[in-house]
C-alpha cells in the first residue's frame, strides 16, 4: 500500500525548515529590547519622581507608566504565545522529517515485494523468489503504514490548531481592545529643532534645541548649553550634528529628560569674542523661561574648543551655571567656580595648549581648589574627535557609582 503526505504538510516543511533558528535568535533579541525599555521606562519615572517638581509630574509618570505597561504585555506575548508557536512549527517539522523517513521506508518496501512478486508470477523467470525478504518487506508496509497513518493524522491536526492560533494569543486579545490614539501618546521622542536667538548686544544665533515632547506640559526641567568643537564649521552647518551630542539627539539614540541648546558656531574663532561670548551666555537663561525651565540647574559643556568655552563662560558669568560637562577642553579657573559641580573627560592621547589631558586634569583639581567640585574621567581612546562622542554618547560611573549619561548627571546638578 502506497502512502502519501498531505500537500499542506509538504508546503508547511518547505516554508519553515532549516529558519527556525533564525526565528529563534531574532525572538531572544526582541525579548532583550522589551526588557531593556521596560527598564528604562521604570528608571524615567523614578528619574522625574525624584527630580522633577512640576504640577504635572503625575501625568507624565502616568504616561511613562503605561509604556511600561505595554512592554509587559508584549513581554507575555513573547513569552507565553510567540514561543510557543515557534515551539510548536519545530516539533511540527519534527513531525514531518518522520513521516519523510517511513514513507521512504515504506516505498522501499513496495518495491521489493513487487520485484520479488514479479519473479514469483513470472513463468519465464527461473529465479526464485526471496520470501524472506519478501515477508519482511510486507512486515514493514504493514507497521509502517500504521504508525505514517496515525502520525500524518496527529501532524495535520497540530498544522490546524497552529493556523488557529492567531485568534487566542494574548496579544491580540489585550491589543485589540486597547485605545491606539492613547497609546501613541505614550511613545515621545523629543524635537529637535533650529531657531534664531538674537542677544542683548544684537549678536543673532542660529542653534539647535531639543525638549523633550513633555517639556511644554512639565515645569522646572533642566537646561544645558552644549557647545561644538572649533572645528566643527569646516564642512558647514550638518556638523553641529555630526558626532557627540548633536548627532545622538538627531537619531534619537538617546532621549534626554532635559532641554538642550547648540548654539551653531559658524566660525569657531568666535569663541575668542567676549561679546559672542555674552551672547551665548544668554542663551540658556532665554531658553529656561521660554520653557518655564529650572533656573536654579542651568548647565554648560562642550568639546574640544566648546569646553574650553564652557570654563570662560562660567569664569565670565558667576552663579548662572550649576554645572559643567566638558570633553578634551579647560580653561584657567576663578572662584566663579566656587560651587559649581565639574565632570571633565580627556583621551589617552590628547594633546594641545587647552585640550592636553594634562592641562584638563590640572584645571580639573583647580575647580575642587576654587571650592567648586570636579570630577576627572579618561576615555579608552587616543583620537581626540572620539572622546566627544564617547562623552556624550555612553554612560559613565558617576561619583555615587550610577551608571548615567555625563549630561543627565548635569541635568541632576543645582546651585550651591
Amino acid at each position: 500500500m502506497a502512502v502519501e503526505i498531505s500537500q499542506e504538510l509538504k508546503d508547511f516543511k518547505s516554508a519553515t525548515a532549516g529558519k527556525m533558528d533564525s526565528v529563534n535568535s531574532a525572538l531572544g533579541t526582541l525579548k532583550g529590547a522589551i526588557s531593556t525599555l521596560n527598564s528604562t521606562t521604570a528608571s524615567a519615572s523614578s528619574g522625574i519622581e525624584q527630580y522633577y517638581k512640576s504640577a504635572n509630574k503625575e501625568v507624565v509618570i502616568g504616561s511613562i507608566s503605561s509604556l511600561s505597561n505595554v512592554c509587559g504585555k508584549i513581554g507575555t506575548s513573547l513569552d507565553s504565545d510567540l514561543s510557543g508557536i515557534i515551539s510548536g512549527v519545530t516539533a511540527l517539522d519534527s513531525k514531518i522529517t518522520e513521516l519523510e523517513g517511513l514513507k521512504t521506508a515504506i516505498d522501499e518496501a513496495n518495491d521489493v515485494i513487487s520485484r520479488e512478486t514479479a519473479k514469483a508470477n513470472d513463468d519465464n523467470d527461473k529465479t526464485i523468489p526471496d520470501y524472506t525478504l519478501l515477508s519482511s518487506a510486507r512486515s514493514t508496509v504493514y507497521s509502517s503504514t500504521n504508525e505514517f497513518n496515525s502520525l500524518h493524522s496527529e501532524a495535520l491536526r497540530q498544522l490546524a490548531a497552529l493556523k488557529s492560533k492567531d485568534g487566542d494569543l494574548s496579544f491580540v486579545k489585550d491589543f485589540t481592545q486597547m485605545d491606539f490614539s492613547a497609546l501613541s501618546g505614550n511613545l515621545k521622542f523629543g524635537s529637535f529643532t533650529t531657531k534664531t536667538f538674537k542677544a542683548s548686544n544684537g549678536i543673532e544665533i542660529k542653534y539647535y534645541l531639543y525638549v523633550p515632547d513633555y517639556g511644554q506640559e512639565v515645569e522646572n526641567l533642566p537646561v544645558m548649553l552644549y557647545m561644538h568643537g572649533a572645528g566643527m564649521d569646516d564642512t558647514g552647518e550638518q556638523m553641529v550634528t555630526y558626532g557627540c551630542l548633536g548627532e545622538a539627539l538627531q537619531k534619537k539614540t538617546v532621549t534626554p529628560s532635559g532641554i538642550i541648546a547648540i548654539p551653531y558656531v559658524r566660525n569657531g574663532h568666535l569663541y575668542e569674542s567676549p561679546e559672542y561670548r555674552k551672547a551665548l551666555a544668554e542663551l540658556p537663561v532665554k531658553v529656561c523661561k521660554d520653557y518655564n525651565g529650572d533656573e536654579n540647574r542651568i548647565s554648560c559643556g562642550g568639546v574640544s574648543y566648546g569646553a574650553v568655552t564652557a570654563y570662560r563662560l562660567v569664569n565670565e558669568n558667576p552663579g548662572e551655571f550649576s554645572a559643567v560637562v566638558n570633553a578634551c577642553g579647560a580653561e584657567e579657573v576663578t572662584s566663579a567656580f566656587k560651587g559649581v559641580k565639574v565632570w571633565n573627560f580627556s583621551g589617552l592621547g590628547n594633546t594641545g595648549n587647552h585640550t592636553s589631558k594634562s592641562y584638563v586634569g590640572r584645571q580639573t583639581e583647580a575647580v575642587k581648589k576654587a571650592g567648586g567640585t570636579a570630577k576627572y574621567t579618561e576615555v579608552d581612546t587616543y583620537a581626540h574627535t572620539n572622546v566627544g562622542t564617547m562623552t556624550f554618547q555612553h554612560k559613565f560611573k558617576d561619583e555615587t557609582g550610577e551608571e548615567i549619561y555625563p549630561f543627565e548627571w548635569a541635568f541632576k546638578q543645582t546651585k550651591a
